[in-house]
């Protein structure tokens, strides 16, 4: 526990907070209406603004709110699952705290926010794949993958993409200097996808043209892979995750030089929020039932893991076979 800003303790009511918490400190500001209350809070260099209408209206009163209940202007990025709960104390009157004129502030607050879990699942239908820098020069750089395993990946998400008619953008850095082009295969699997050459953008999310690409989609589910983890990858995610996006990140058909730097970037990226996938899980989670389309996802598999080929191929014999003695 810690004291706020303006040195006054915690509150006695306050229970402990759970080891998987944290807390946060900030202030209540009454603006307008009686039951139009806000909680300003500051999270290392983050500032949300969360609003909790009808609850408020005396002192010590204890509130729970959702953060998706609220709107996004209202949250910034935040944890849609996050439950937020307040107590407040005495009110005094001061201004010029956030915006002009007078208001209430409660002076005396803390704010924990519990993480709820809340199983986020990829939805075919609202979701789109960045296959960010996958360039001839940089595939040079991955070591924490074999050459020919990293190629497969790569190229069995693309396919899973395809297979499941997902809006698709290749991007590309540099390309006239040392990363070279992008690797031929994924131009020829997506000869219509857009194709955004950046002219030196280091972060994809930078370059304007991307981001317009990416928001042309009318998706919010974003499936990220690319060269390498820890830079291409990370920083348009965690640009992504700021932007109100639920960001996917692919391992296997994302590369860098050793495992220390990517488990760094791993790291970081789950830490503000996103979740790490495999290319075959990506299509298992899209998929949903094997009934919806057998031969197809099986064809899927087998093109890119031999192991399942021979699985596969005992289920069709087998298949085959029953319906001959029918």
């Amino acid at each position: 526990r810690r004291r706020d800003v303006l040195n006054t303790e915690i509150m006695p009511q306050t229970p402990a907070a759970p080891e998987s918490s944290y807390s946060a400190l900030g202030a209540y500001s009454r603006t307008g209406k009686d039951n139009d209350v806000t909680v300003r809070r500051e999270t290392g260099h983050r500032k949300h603004f969360v609003t909790d209408g009808a609850r408020k209206r005396a002192p010590n009163a204890v509130a729970q709110v959702k953060a998706r209940d609220l709107p996004l202007s209202a949250t910034g990025r935040g944890h849609p699952s996050d439950t937020v709960w307040v107590w407040q104390t005495d009110r005094e009157s001061i201004s010029g705290i956030g915006e002009t004129g007078p208001k209430w502030v409660v002076n005396i607050n803390t704010v924990y926010t519990m993480k709820a879990f809340e199983y986020k699942r990829l939805d075919k239908n609202d979701a789109a794949v960045l296959l960010v820098d996958h360039q001839t020069g940089l595939t040079n750089l991955v070591q924490d993958f074999s050459p020919d395993d990293f190629k497969n990946n790569v190229l069995a998400l693309a396919d899973a993409a395809k297979y499941f008619n997902l809006p698709t953008i290749l991007t590309t850095s540099f390309e006239d200097g040392p990363n070279g082009p992008l690797v031929p295969e994924l131009r020829e699997t997506f000869p219509d996808a857009p194709f955004i050459a950046r002219p030196g953008n280091i972060n994809a999310w930078d370059n304007k043209e991307f981001v317009e690409a990416v928001k042309a989609t009318g998706k919010k589910q974003l499936i990220v892979a690319g060269i390498v983890t820890e830079v291409c990858v990370a920083f348009p995610a965690l640009s992504a995750l700021e932007a109100g996006y639920e960001v996917f990140v692919v391992t296997d058909a994302s590369g860098t030089f050793n495992k220390v730097t990517r488990e760094a970037a791993w790291h970081r990226m789950t830490a503000a929020g996103a979740q790490l996938m495999t290319w075959f899980a990506v299509a298992c989670e899209l998929h949903r039932d094997w009934r919806n389309d057998v031969e197809g996802l099986g064809a899927l598999f087998s093109n890119h893991l031999p192991i399942y080929r021979c699985l596969i191929n005992s289920y069709t014999s087998q298949q085959k076979a029953s319906a001959a003695k029918a």
